[in-house]
């Protein structure tokens, strides 16, 4: 579990949660959260709380909202902090949250996973097409 200063404050999941309930047209599965103009003023609502929110809401399967808000209540941010940990720290600290069942939490842990990796790729991608020696190397003209 983790510590009780790791955890959000009820309050503050209490305000994420009226903010959704009273925003039907608020769509926190797609809404683009970089941008600052694209969250509405709302009394008590914690900015990087609704982004982990959102990031949890992607991870978990059908994309269903109590699961995230229970994974978000557990301590989770981000499904490359999940993927960070092996499957039975996972399923210790967060198995709770997913109802300790083992195919759901095995399964969140594998996307987790997944969602690392192509993180990573995109990553790795940006970088190599940045480098100076790219364009050289992909002409087909020969010298």
């Amino acid at each position: 579990m983790p510590s009780s200063d790791e955890l959000p404050a009820p309050s503050a999941i209490d305000a994420l949660l009226r903010f959704l309930a009273e925003r039907p047209d608020f769509d926190l599965l797609d809404v683009a959260l970089t941008d600052p103009e694209s969250i509405p003023a709302w009394p008590g609502l914690d900015i990087e709380l609704l982004r982990a929110g959102q990031r949890l809401l992607r991870l978990v399967p059908d994309h269903d909202l109590d699961r995230a808000i229970a994974l978000l209540r557990a301590g989770a941010r981000s499904a490359i902090e999940l993927a960070d940990m092996p499957l039975p720290r996972f399923a210790e600290r967060y198995g709770h949250a997913l109802g300790d069942d083992r195919p759901l939490i095995e399964r969140v842990h594998g996307r987790a996973r997944a969602i690392r990796t192509h993180v990573h790729l995109l990553y790795v991608a940006s970088r190599q097409s940045a480098e100076p020696h790219l364009p050289r190397a992909l002409s087909t003209r020969r010298s």
